[in-house]
């Protein structure tokens, strides 16, 4: 078995967590974009609730052209968060494509254990939806090169199951001595 050098091993250990890290943020924008669409009941009872709140008891047309602009404050907000969410995954593609000398493994294995660290963070909370896209995305964004006058973008081979990042080898640590002393007292 070939060894490999430790220096080595630790550049690819960190550009194994460098491009997880960018899938999982990748993947964490889909679901962002997702709960936005589709706001929860409980953002839509906190707008219910403050529209609520600013109502004052004698109101004249200022007054409720003031509120109607304070009651769009959701909408713009939602309008605006999107927004962010779209850049942020342009911002991500481009780190991926930065990084694009790497195989169909190793895309496979960072997918995989993006799609781990965010069913560990969200749990539940993950929405289908947004793992639905990032699974369908992924294929038409990165497993192929993009496409230059040189290198016509040609699909690379997916397999069909993911493949982990391997871990660097663990250094062989010599045994522990037992340390409980009995005295014959």
């Amino acid at each position: 078995m070939k060894k490999i050098p430790a220096e080595q091993t630790s550049e690819r250990d960190c550009r194994c967590h460098r491009m997880t890290r960018a899938f999982y943020q990748y993947l964490q924008c889909l679901h962002y974009i997702a709960n936005l669409e589709k706001p929860s009941t409980c953002f839509k009872k906190k707008e219910k609730e403050l529209n609520h709140f600013i109502r004052p008891a004698c109101s004249n047309d200022a007054i409720m052209n003031k509120i109607k602009v304070n009651a769009a404050w959701a909408h713009t907000m939602r309008r605006e968060l999107k927004k962010h969410y779209h850049e942020q995954l342009l911002q991500k593609l481009e780190a991926v494509y930065d990084h694009y000398d790497c195989t169909g493994d190793e895309m496979m294995g960072w997918e995989h254990q993006a799609l781990s660290w965010a069913k560990k963070n969200y749990g539940t909370q993950l929405r289908r939806d947004a793992v639905d896209e990032f699974l369908a995305r992924l294929p038409s964004t990165v497993r192929s090169p993009p496409p230059s006058p040189s290198m016509p973008g040609s699909p690379l081979e997916i397999p069909a199951r993911p493949s982990p990042c391997t871990p660097s080898p663990k250094v062989q640590r010599p045994p522990k001595k037992n340390r409980s002393v009995t005295h014959p007292c």
